[in-house]
């Protein structure tokens, strides 16, 4: 009887155990694009430094959002306002109302980045959540960029056009120099 009672009791705290130490499985799921894809979803690429937030309730799905202001030093891609645009995210709390989206773009204040934005009309949105996030660490052609993959899990399609979780990621380039020059090769070829 004592024994059955030690192997339920451990039994019975290592499954304790494991469920504390379990982190939750917090994702969105994409579909992974390289810099052309990319492209061909996007109505703007940018590059600028991200500037305050503002929050509000979208009308019409009744859920908080947040604006954040993006001063842009330069146009990569397609057509953006000079001086800033707002990137809007669905995101925040607003009185009793919070929304969040596992794998969006973190836009912090000061920020130096290269966004793939959507055009909606009055604001624009990231093209994929985090995936269209380069932050911009340094300066000049050889600025180092890292691409904000976290909470994202990846997809690609098969050969029959099915979509399958990604087995090896797809390269991003690593330098802003890089990613400037296959932006530019896409322009040339139209």
């Amino acid at each position: 009887m004592i024994v059955r009672t030690r192997l339920v009791f451990t039994a019975s705290a290592v499954l304790l155990l494991t469920l504390l130490l379990a982190a939750p499985a917090w994702s969105a799921s994409v579909l992974a694009l390289d810099t052309r894809a990319h492209l061909a979803d996007s109505t703007a690429v940018v590059e600028g430094v991200v500037g305050g937030t503002s929050q509000g309730i979208d009308s019409e799905y009744g859920t908080p959002y947040t604006d954040t202001t993006v001063s842009i030093d330069r146009v990569l891609w397609g057509t953006a306002p000079k001086g800033s645009l707002a990137v809007r995210q669905m995101k925040g709390t607003v009185d009793d109302r919070t929304m969040f989206i596992p794998g969006d773009g973190d836009l912090r204040p000061g920020m130096r980045v290269v966004l793939f934005l959507m055009d909606k009309g009055g604001f624009y949105v990231l093209n994929t959540l985090g995936q269209s996030v380069f932050e911009v660490h340094g300066s000049g052609p050889t600025a180092r960029l890292h691409q904000q993959l976290g909470d994202l899990a990846m997809f690609t399609r098969d050969e029959r056009g099915a979509v399958v979780p990604l087995d090896e990621p797809i390269p991003a380039p690593a330098t802003l120099g890089a990613l400037v020059a296959e932006i530019d090769a896409v322009k040339e070829e139209r």
